[in-house]
């Protein structure tokens, strides 16, 4: 059951999360250098079952088949009922793996 101190830290949380991923941002490049071969997947928006499939049918399996890489384009979280889960996985996947 949600009582207001369990909604207090969860805005706590997205607004610690805001700041930490801010900072990345500023320190990121703009341009980034890929080299081949490179997957490029974006306008995930929200859809958890897309980033699942992207997991269960490339980033278990391209290790093993070709060395590539993978882009995210962005537009992960602007619509869709999972934006949150899908931005924290990704923030996951990028800080265990640095995909």
């Amino acid at each position: 059951m949600w009582t207001p101190s369990a909604f207090i830290n969860l805005g706590r949380s997205i607004v610690n999360l805001c700041k930490e991923v801010r900072e990345i941002i500023k320190v990121e490049p703009r341009c980034l250098m890929i080299s081949s071969p490179c997957y490029i997947l974006g306008d995930i928006h929200g859809n958890y079952q897309d980033l699942i499939a992207f997991e269960k049918c490339l980033w278990r399996a391209t290790p093993f088949l070709s060395p590539a890489s993978f882009l995210f384009l962005g537009d992960y979280v602007d619509r869709g009922i999972y934006g949150l889960e899908v931005g924290k996985i990704r923030r996951t996947i990028f800080f265990e793996s640095n995909i």
